[in-house]
């Protein structure tokens, strides 16, 4: 999750200069979706084996410290809608994305 402050970018720009030294290129990607869609999707027990959050409650409560409206600016992302659409899908536009950018390189 990105919160857009300075701490953030920097990461984030640790990383892709990481990423840059060791030849490689960084695509950043945000997953969007309704708030009432991520309500949902919390409570899947597939969450608990990696230990993320999975009580609606808690989500709720850091999503009105933090509304998920920041995008990553410093950087070219793509910004996929994840209401309507699973994992797989999800995954298979990512690729697509990524080797048409690789491809126009």
């Amino acid at each position: 999750m990105y919160s857009g402050l300075d701490e953030d970018t920097a990461f984030l720009k640790h990383r892709a200069a990481i990423a840059s030294a060791a030849g490689a290129s960084v695509h950043f990607v945000q997953l969007r979706c309704l708030v009432e869609t991520l309500l949902k999707r919390v409570t899947d027990p597939s969450r608990h084996r990696f230990t993320k959050m999975s009580d609606p409650e808690e989500l709720a409560r850091n999503l009105k410290r933090n509304p998920l409206t920041k995008s990553v600016s410093e950087f070219q992302s793509m910004e996929i809608d994840t209401d309507d659409c699973g994992v797989y899908i999800v995954a298979d536009r990512i690729i697509d994305r990524i080797r048409r950018d690789t491809l126009l390189e």
